[in-house]
C-alpha cells in the first residue's frame, strides 16, 4: 500500500516532505518506513476502505517518541487527497499520542511554500518560527510544560 500511495506523489509533494525527489522506493528505505520500531516512533496510516479493497491515503509520524522530552513529527498524503483534512486528523492523532505518552514538545520542519501545511500547524496552535532567508520554518507545540 505504501508503494501505491508513493506513486501519488506529486514532485511538489515530493520536495514538501523530504526537501528532495525521492521518485521511487527503494528496498532500503520501504524497510525504514514500513518496520517500526514503537518505542522510539509512531506511524499512523489514514486508510480508505472500499469493495475493491483498500487504499492508503497518507502517513503521519513521530519520531523519539518513548522517554522524549520533545517529538519530531512528519506528515504526509496523497496528491488525490490533499484538503480533505485527512493531514489534520493524522496530526491531531499524533498530538493526542504525544500526550499519553508525556511528551511535552512537538515540532517539525515545513517548506516555507508550503503555504497549507503551515494554516493546518497554526490551526492546531502549533508556533511558526524561522529566519525569512531559510527556505523552512519550525513548527513547535507545547504539549505538557
Amino acid at each position: 500500500m505504501l508503494q501505491k500511495l508513493w506513486s501519488t506523489f506529486s514532485s511538489r509533494t515530493l520536495y514538501y516532505r523530504f526537501s528532495k525527489q525521492i521518485k521511487t522506493l527503494s528496498p532500503e528505505l520501504l524497510v525504514t518506513l514500513t518496520q517500526i520500531d514503537y518505542d522510539r516512533e509512531i506511524a499512523l496510516a489514514a486508510i480508505h476502505h472500499a469493495e475493491s479493497g483498500e487504499e492508503m491515503l497518507g502517513v503521519g509520524r513521530l519520531y523519539g517518541v518513548m522517554g522524549a522530552g520533545t517529538s519530531e513529527f512528519s506528515v504526509v498524503i496523497g496528491d488525490p487527497w490533499q484538503g480533505l483534512g485527512i493531514g489534520a486528523q493524522l496530526l491531531a492523532h499524533l498530538i493526542l499520542i504525544a500526550k499519553d505518552r508525556h511528551i511535552r514538545n512537538i515540532w517539525g520542519l515545513i517548506q516555507r511554500e508550503n503555504k497549507n501545511m503551515i494554516e493546518l500547524a497554526r490551526s492546531l496552535d502549533f508556533t511558526i518560527i524561522g529566519d525569512p532567508d531559510d527556505p523552512q520554518v519550525e513548527a513547535t507545540l507545547t504539549i505538557m510544560p
